[in-house]
């Protein structure tokens, strides 16, 4: 039998090696480019795109495509073949900004929880740093150090919000921060969390990506429903307990004082979720006045003291955590 030719084997290789077991993998139908001379994998998704583009928008891919390949190295169709962790659903994100130009942000448009998250994470991953430092700049605006002017309840805000999540979603803001250690984001989102209930402990699923608190920062939230129940119980008693009126009304003032005083407890005690302790008392302020309206002097001061104890509470807010934050307001009006 005639020897086979001197290299026969390793081309046999190199052919088999060309052509995978494809069974398993699905081409995207939005990133897979006749002309692309590379191939990531993520999960079941593989991606046919631009070595020098990844390159030279990420230190991290340009730094790994240096990298030498043996002769056997997978490929298909030619292409060098790399294999990625990472959520085909981010790296969709990425490439959308990366190769079609997608605007994610644009003004009048709510942009995805997921959108913001996937950007963050494969920007931090591979120093793709103006994808995630846009995105996180999003979130230090709606997760910010200074208690924001339109917080009524935490629900609300959300739903104003330019970032189409819900309280749930809070979990994967955490998850977020600590990625990239960004500690401002954390006392707001940590609140957030504490409004949930089940969900705290079981996480949340968002496009098939489970997210969970971890350990820590789950211990940090159950001690912070106490501490924020608590604070919310004092508020309420900062605000309205003890009022009397000095202005001269008399007794209807008085009376209409203390009718409100007691509507108040019992709206503390019975409207959950009772750690919602940075909920604005304006509402309910405004609601009393159609059947027990104090004078205005005593209006003026009962809004005065809902606004200072709600910036107060602010400025505790780290402090219910266990967390320093630099920059978070030390002192507030009295």
């Amino acid at each position: 039998m005639a020897e086979a030719p001197e290299g026969s084997s390793k081309r046999r290789r190199a052919e088999t090696n060309d052509s995978p077991d494809l069974s398993s993998l699905q081409r995207s139908s939005e990133f897979w480019f006749s002309d692309g001379n590379i191939v990531l994998i993520a999960g079941n998704t593989a991606f046919r795109v631009y070595q020098g583009l990844l390159s030279r928008q990420s230190q991290v891919f340009h730094d790994m495509f240096a990298i030498p390949q043996p002769q056997d190295a997978e490929h298909i169709e030619g292409c060098p073949v790399v294999r990625l962790s990472d959520d085909a659903s981010d790296l969709i994100c990425v490439f959308r900004a990366l190769l079609n130009g997608t605007n994610y942000f644009p003004r009048g448009t709510r942009t995805p929880i997921a959108t913001i998250a996937s950007l963050i994470r494969i920007g931090h991953k591979y120093e793709m740093l103006t994808f995630r430092d846009q995105a996180l700049k999003v979130l230090r605006e709606l997760f910010p150090i200074e208690l924001p002017g339109s917080f009524t309840t935490f629900t609300t805000y959300l739903e104003d919000s330019p970032v189409l999540m819900d309280e749930a979603d809070t979990i994967t803001v955490v998850n977020l921060a600590r990625l990239t250690d960004t500690t401002s984001i954390l006392p707001l989102a940590l609140y957030g969390c504490c409004q949930l209930q089940q969900k705290l402990i079981t996480g949340v699923t968002r496009e098939g990506r489970h997210e969970e608190l971890s350990r820590s920062d789950l211990l940090a939230c159950i001690e912070g429903k106490d501490r924020l129940a608590l604070a919310r119980g004092r508020a309420v008693n900062s605000i309205f307990v003890r009022m009397k009126c000095y202005s001269g009304f008399g007794q209807a003032c008085s009376i209409n004082l203390q009718n409100i005083t007691r509507l108040a407890l019992d709206y503390a005690t019975l409207k959950p979720p009772i750690a919602a302790a940075l909920d604005s008392w304006t509402g309910f302020i405004d609601y009393m006045l159609e059947h027990h309206k104090p004078c205005e002097e005593c209006l003026s001061a009962l809004r005065l003291r809902e606004k200072t104890v709600r910036r107060n509470m602010w400025k505790s807010l780290p402090e219910m955590f266990n967390l320093i934050v630099e920059g978070w307001p030390e002192n507030c009006d009295e």
